[in-house]
């Protein structure tokens, strides 16, 4: 139990001490955006995308563990759903359950192979009927590999992990709805956009606001220029830190909890160092995304884990 609580310890002391970097480098980037950007960014003046094809890729695909975490995290809630009915009501919730993996699946290879389209100007290729199709593979493999996996799971382990994959869902849920809508309301021009512009004039700090601005057509830039601050891509990926949580729900081993804090902090550092170098964003935008998605992971696993003892209390689930 001493050591039990050590570990616990070492991983809330790193979670502070991430968070004090993070508040260090955000005052470090609020003096030297610009000139960070201009160090790091792998961007050709007159060019919106790079074309350092690894960063380009990360930028297409970085979102993947996210929409299969979130997958599994539907799949736990649905299947956990399931056992607790009769036969024709627990046919439904599976059924409904497949469904949706099957909409997360399709949405999340669409919106991949449709980023990297509109880095490689073939977009229009991506909603032609043969990669429709291997959206719908990709998304029937999913549902497959889930089930596969729930089937050697025992319940007990599920019913724990059911308020756990519940905190995950709301967390991301809250994370995409929240930035997507600050970055609309923000409208802070992206560091690409000035580079293809060759204007550097045009540069904003992340705290001066231009208001819900839009992209005109003399600009020549993309529609989606005014969208640096805060990074989605940074918000979504740093909710896989939500992972390091789940030693609230279960028993795992000290390796396991070590790789479950710093696995998801090394991705994240890799995509938010990538989207300085794509030019999509300033330092600022990834700290701000990610503290974001740290903020919400934490209220949401706050609120579960209530839940979770609630039901602990009540004999509902048993250690």
């Amino acid at each position: 139990r001493f050591r039990m609580k050590r570990e616990n310890k070492i991983i809330k002391y790193s979670i502070i001490g991430l968070l004090i970097i993070m508040a260090l480098l955000f005052i470090l980037g609020t003096f030297f955006d610009l000139s960070i950007s201009k160090k790091l960014a792998d961007v050709k003046t007159g060019e919106y995308y790079t074309r350092n094809h690894f960063v380009n890729l990360l930028e297409a695909f970085s979102e993947l563990p996210v929409y299969l975490l979130v997958i599994f995290s539907v799949g736990v809630c649905g299947y956990n759903l399931a056992q607790k009915e009769k036969d024709v009501i627990k046919k439904v919730y599976i059924f409904v359950t497949a469904v949706i993996i099957f909409c997360v699946g399709v949405i999340g290879a669409y919106r991949m192979v449709g980023m990297l389209g509109e880095i490689y100007d073939f977009q229009d290729e991506c909603e032609k009927v043969l990669p429709i199709i291997c959206y719908c593979l990709f998304a029937l493999l999913c549902i497959g590999l889930e089930f596969l996996i729930l089937t050697n799971i025992s319940k007990e382990t599920i019913k724990k992990l059911y308020y756990f994959c519940w905190a995950v869902i709301v967390a991301v849920a809250l994370t995409f709805i929240f930035t997507r809508v600050i970055k609309a309301f923000w409208s802070r021009l992206r560091f690409r956009a000035l580079k293809c512009m060759d204007d550097y004039s045009q540069y904003r700090a992340w705290y001066k606001p231009l208001f819900n601005k839009k992209v005109t057509e003399d600009m020549g830039i993309s529609e989606d220029a005014y969208k640096s601050f805060p990074s989605g891509h940074s918000s979504f990926v740093a909710s896989l830190l939500i992972i390091s949580f789940v030693y609230k729900f279960i028993d795992i081993s000290e390796k396991a909890k070590y790789f479950c804090f710093f696995i998801p902090v090394v991705y994240l550092i890799i995509i938010a160092i990538s989207r300085i170098v794509a030019g999509a964003h300033y330092l600022t935008d990834v700290l701000a995304g990610s503290g974001i998605a740290i903020l919400i992971n934490y209220l949401s696993i706050k609120k579960f884990k209530k839940i979770y003892e609630k039901k602990k209390e009540n004999g509902e689930i048993y250690e």
